[in-house]
């Protein structure tokens, strides 16, 4: 069943037709047009056991990835950002025109992001509990705060968090494909690790982000 569908109104006054009308066409492009955003890195931060929170901060090989530690008043954070991460292209945006019709981009009126998912591993491949070493996450894209420290329960409970995405990035990534160029934006997600288990975490370990943009467009305006 395709995820595109139409946004109804449950209740309209005589004085909102018109922002009825354009709500009536709008539009939401989801999984069936844009692929999910992947941030998969490994990253060796110390010893075979971390032997306390690392101040540190590197750049990983072969990428322009920037992971940072730090202590906290409650424990450590562990900061991973992925600067120009791609998160749709004029290629996305064309099979989005498949799956709804012809439309502008000029027609995007808005968007979000879902974290669908978020994984770690210790170098041996065995994954690792977030709920015994990560209290919180945080997400944030071009700066602006999309998760704030968000206890990992909550995203396995609701199989996905959905957070708006701020309107200067909605325009900057339009004109990215205006310009036939791909949609990027810098995504940090920060982990709250525990202090009690901290001295237990695996100094190398692997990180999986997985995030679904979706656009809402309105198609009238878009023609």
């Amino acid at each position: 069943m395709k995820r595109a569908c139409l946004l109804l109104l449950a209740a309209v006054g005589c004085a909102d037709v018109s922002d009825a009308a354009s709500d009536l066409t709008t539009i939401t492009v989801g999984a069936d047009a844009l692929s999910a955003v992947q941030i998969e890195r490994s990253m060796a931060l110390g010893p075979e056991r971390l032997p306390a929170c690392l101040e540190l901060s590197i750049t990983l090989p072969s990428s322009n990835v920037t992971v940072a530690m730090q202590p906290t008043a409650a424990g450590c954070s562990l900061t991973l950002s992925q600067p120009d991460l791609v998160l749709f292209d004029e290629q996305e945006i064309a099979r989005a025109r498949d799956e709804i019709g012809s439309f502008d981009v000029d027609g995007v009126r808005s968007g979000s992001v879902t974290v669908e998912k978020l994984e770690l591993w210790g170098a041996d491949g065995v994954p690792l509990s977030l709920a015994q070493y990560v209290e919180a996450l945080s997400v944030q894209v071009d700066g602006q705060v999309l998760l704030d420290r968000t206890a990992p329960a909550a995203l396995e409970a609701e199989e996905g968090l959905t957070r708006r995405l701020p309107d200067p990035l909605i325009e900057k990534l339009k004109a990215s494909v205006k310009n036939n160029q791909a949609a990027t934006a810098e995504v940090s997600v920060t982990l709250w690790l525990s202090g009690q288990t901290l001295t237990n975490l695996p100094g190398s370990l692997k990180l999986l982000l997985v995030l679904q943009p979706q656009l809402e467009v309105n198609v009238i305006k878009a023609l």
